[in-house]
């Protein structure tokens, strides 16, 4: 197993080194007595607790959003109520450390610890169980390379051509070849979303994994805003998703059942002043 696919895995909420990591993490901090620190160490004890849980809700994000703003948004919250709650979970921690001294335990922290380990194991494999129980299986589902639809590449073209930059050179190279993989599955309704196939011996674009800067907005009939972003992986087209903009981080509601034409969408671009429009 190489550098890259152990990364992976440990980015999985439901892989083992996930579970492994994330128990050991939680167990490691649980030898701390919050109590016994100075204020500066404190503050570096509440930021590593937020730190950790905000990159444990980054994982398991990913795996539940499909919408980066989404996905960003439930790690912001998670990580400022960790450090909204710290001061009561440290209470918490002070009353059971008193209680185990008064039953004769000689080091109530490694009992912590260690009951913090078998909590999170625990909520780990159940949590993987669901999953595993509920999810399908994905290499059993049948999969299809098909040719893009005709919106699709047309739209995916529009937004490469607007810059020579971020690889779109190369990227535009990759897209006349292109296909879309996709499968059949009852479980999964049909949404927004096309997953590129491009050729093993296409050219590569740098960076080979971002967001593609120029995005595409257009509102349907009835008002709802929509935006189209262009995904890159390994330096290959990777998506194409549409999803519902909404305000205050809400999650998407709506889902169109096309895609627009070209001529329907407005183009966008991120800059160090944020989104703006193309001329």
């Amino acid at each position: 197993m190489d550098l890259r696919d152990s990364l992976r895995r440990l980015g999985d909420p439901h892989s083992a080194e996930f579970g492994v990591v994330s128990s050991v993490a939680l167990g490691a901090l649980s030898l701390i007595d919050p109590s016994a620190l100075s204020p500066a160490r404190r503050a570096a004890y509440r930021t590593t607790i937020a730190a950790v849980t905000g990159a444990m809700t980054w994982a398991a994000a990913r795996s539940e959003f499909a919408s980066m703003e989404a996905r960003v948004g439930t790690t912001v919250g998670a990580t400022g109520a960790a450090l909204g709650l710290a001061e009561a979970g440290e209470a918490v921690d002070a009353r059971m450390q008193r209680g185990l001294v008064r039953l004769g335990v000689r080091r109530p922290r490694i009992v912590i610890a260690a009951t913090s380990v078998a909590f999170a194991a625990a909520t780990f494999l159940a949590d993987r169980a669901w999953s595993l129980h509920t999810l399908p299986d994905p290499d059993a589902l049948a999969w299809e390379d098909r040719p893009l639809p005709d919106p699709v590449r047309v739209l995916t073209a529009a937004l490469l051509a607007r810059t020579d930059a971020f690889g779109a050179p190369a990227l535009r190279a990759q897209l006349v070849t292109a296909r879309e993989r996709s499968f059949t599955d009852e479980r999964f309704p049909s949404v927004s979303f096309v997953q590129f196939v491009v050729a093993d011996d296409a050219p590569l674009a740098v960076p080979g994994n971002a967001v593609f800067p120029v995005t595409a907005r257009f509102a349907a009939d009835d008002g709802t805003l929509y935006v189209v972003t262009l995904a890159i992986g390994d330096g290959r087209l990777a998506s194409l998703e549409m999803v519902e903009v909404t305000d205050d981080g809400e999650e998407p509601t709506r889902e169109m059942d096309r895609w627009p034409e070209a001529h329907d969408v407005t183009l966008h671009v991120e800059t160090p002043r944020g989104t703006v429009p193309l001329g």
